[in-house]
């Protein structure tokens, strides 16, 4: 086995240019897969080896770097006919979705300072949910504590104004949303301040 670590780099460069231009054959190809059957590829389990100083210097260089269109088409032309099936996009959807995908936070978002949970379908509160099946945090609590989902017309206010505290004492449920700007607009009376 070579050591390849022990090179110098005048050797590393003279391999370097007599390997320019070289193209493997169809049969060296196949020798060469046989050959490392079984062997487990060096990089396989070394997430996250790069430093964020590295991984900014690659992408610096491979900017502008496009195919030429010579390799777009045989690319294109190789892909012709290809057809997933369904029983793919399944597998594919379910390799990369929730726990399994890169960025996976647990089922919580924040839009705009408000949480939002994954709520699993059959949930008895799930019919809150949006089209992905997320719910605002303060309204689950809200709705946890009445033991019953909110209609889309209920709105939950925060006290204290600060929409991060979801305790259930700086929660108020209003009937629908006309009450709850009323009660802004006679806050910031209170307050002195001109409404907009």
């Amino acid at each position: 086995m070579i050591k390849r670590g022990n090179r110098t780099e005048e050797t590393k460069k003279k391999i370097s240019e007599s390997r320019k231009g070289f193209r493997m054959s169809e049969e060296q190809k196949i020798k060469l897969s046989i050959a490392n059957k079984g062997n487990i590829p060096w990089n396989k389990g070394n997430i996250g080896v790069y430093t964020d100083e590295s991984i900014r210097m690659m992408s610096e260089s491979h900017k502008g770097i496009f195919l030429p269109e010579e390799q777009k088409r045989k690319i294109s032309e190789s892909l012709k006919g290809h057809i997933v099936t369904e029983e793919a996009r399944r597998k594919i959807r379910e390799s990369n979705s929730r726990e399994n995908n890169y960025n996976w936070k647990g089922g919580i978002k924040n839009e705009y300072g408000y949480l939002r949970l994954k709520v699993p379908e059959g949930c008895r509160f799930s019919s809150m949910g949006n089209k992905e099946g997320y719910i605002l945090i303060h309204r689950l609590i809200m709705a946890e504590y009445l033991q019953r989902p909110l209609t889309l017309k209920e709105v939950v206010h925060h006290i204290n104004k600060n929409i991060a505290d979801n305790r259930i004492e700086n929660l108020k449920l209003f009937e629908n949303s006309a009450k709850h700007t009323s009660l802004h607009r006679k806050l910031i009376m209170v307050e002195g301040k001109e409404i907009e």
